[in-house]
């Protein structure tokens, strides 16, 4: 007797079943995280020439694809503390799939980078100093002094695959967070009421106006303060 299933026989149901299961299984992989680490720099920042950047870059894997917009308090005229006019520009940033790997205390000797930033308004971010129309800003970690803080800085892919700082260094710290789970790896922009604290662990943005770019991390998450 031929067996059949809704009217199908069962080998093509079996067949058709097999097939979900393998693309319900891509496209899980596709934004489950992975388990490595964003890859290390190979040399320290400063001796990277020529197209030693660009080439570094290629290796890394961003997370989302729109990535979180976010309006950022920007400077018509004057940089920084010196901004004496502001406006607003947007700031796009997102993760790199392995940051959740990389923390204050656990990076590579010459630093990991840990998101991408882009700023799509014509004004400079005032924060970090970040450049008008301008993308490809890599937010690289590097060992501090001690391991719960590490050092942020912003380095920006020029055209020929060489690369600038922009702004000034900034923290790198274990931000409080009640999901203290690096399960899955993102990237915002959030501050942390204080690295002693316990509840929520982020001001509202309702109170004040929000500054720090913040990465999953090995903690559960980490701010560039």
């Amino acid at each position: 007797m031929r067996r059949t299933l809704w009217g199908l026989p069962l080998w093509a149901v079996a067949t058709a079943s097999a097939t979900v299961v393998v693309l319900v299984g891509v496209i899980l992989l596709g934004f489950w995280p992975t388990a490595r680490a964003t890859p290390p720099m190979p040399k320290p920042l400063e001796e990277m020439v020529g197209d030693d950047f660009g080439r570094y870059v290629e290796l890394l894997s961003f997370r989302g694809y729109r990535g979180n917009s976010r309006d950022r308090t920007a400077c018509r005229t004057g940089n920084g503390p010196a901004c004496t006019d502001t406006t607003v520009t947007t700031v796009v940033i997102k993760s790199e799939k392995g940051s959740g790997k990389i923390g204050p205390g656990r990076m590579g000797p010459n630093g990991n980078i840990v998101a991408v930033l882009s700023n799509t308004g014509g004004a400079v971010e005032r924060h970090y100093q970040l450049p008008a129309r301008t993308d490809s800003i890599y937010w690289l970690v590097e060992p501090g002094q001690s391991t719960t803080q590490g050092r942020s800085r912003f380095v920006r892919l020029l055209a020929n695959g060489g690369w600038e700082v922009v702004g000034q260094p900034h923290l790198y710290e274990k931000c409080v967070h009640r999901d203290n789970s690096p399960s899955w790896t993102t990237a915002d922009f959030r501050e942390c009421v204080s690295t002693g604290a316990f509840g929520l662990g982020f001001r509202s943005a309702a109170v004040q106006e929000i500054t720090s770019a913040w990465v999953s991390c090995i903690e559960g998450c980490c701010i560039a303060r």
